[in-house]
């Protein structure tokens, strides 16, 4: 299944806001490449992770294994090493050209079989970091965008990504049906992502 939602909470625009100083890049880069420190407590150190529910968020739900009972995706193993790969990697290509560094700017794109990350340069003047997962557990993922963002897809594309939020109601106010020209079926929905 492909990914069907691009999300950013609160944890990612943090991050997001850090990373707009590539002053420190190379010094990151270093400590991740060291190995010596969780991703979490990098994320504690950086203040990106500042409450005991951020803290429980990260390590329980999305790094916890096979004995956590609120892990999220808990059967998938090397989760915290794909995230400290593909920041490695973003990094890399943040950095190619010293004189001109491109700022790094993540997203999150549940709903894959896997989970993965993706480091490209650009769009633009930027590198993007993408984490791949699978979807979170229902009524998990509560729509924390504050920028808009759009979906086009299938009706039933569409109805899946509703059953992943909290408030299916409150999300499903942002949905206007647009059937195309020639379409047969159901029609083509578009769900406008934010703050539902």
């Amino acid at each position: 299944m492909a990914g069907n939602v691009i999300d950013k909470g609160h944890l990612l625009r943090d991050l997001d806001r850090l990373l707009a100083n590539t002053a420190q890049y190379q010094q990151r880069l270093d400590e991740l490449r060291r190995g010596a420190a969780s991703l979490v407590d990098i994320a504690k150190q950086q203040k990106i992770v500042n409450t005991p529910k951020d803290q429980s968020h990260t390590e329980k739900e999305a790094l916890g294994g096979p004995g956590e009972a609120l892990a999220w995706w808990p059967n998938i193993p090397d989760k915290e090493e794909i995230i400290r790969q593909g920041f490695i990697k973003a990094y890399e290509i943040a950095l190619r050209d010293p004189k001109h560094v491109k700022p790094i700017e993540t997203f999150w794109i549940p709903g894959w079989t896997s989970f993965a990350t993706v480091a490209l340069a650009g769009p633009g003047d930027k590198t993007t970091l993408l984490l791949l997962t699978p979807p979170p557990p229902p009524g998990r993922l509560v729509g924390t965008i504050d920028q808009d963002m759009y979906v086009s897809a299938s009706e039933q594309t569409i109805d899946g990504i509703l059953d992943g939020y909290a408030n299916r109601a409150d999300a499903e106010k942002n949905v206007a049906k647009t059937p195309g020209p020639g379409t047969r079926g159901p029609g083509v929905r578009t769900f406008r992502v934010k703050g539902a």
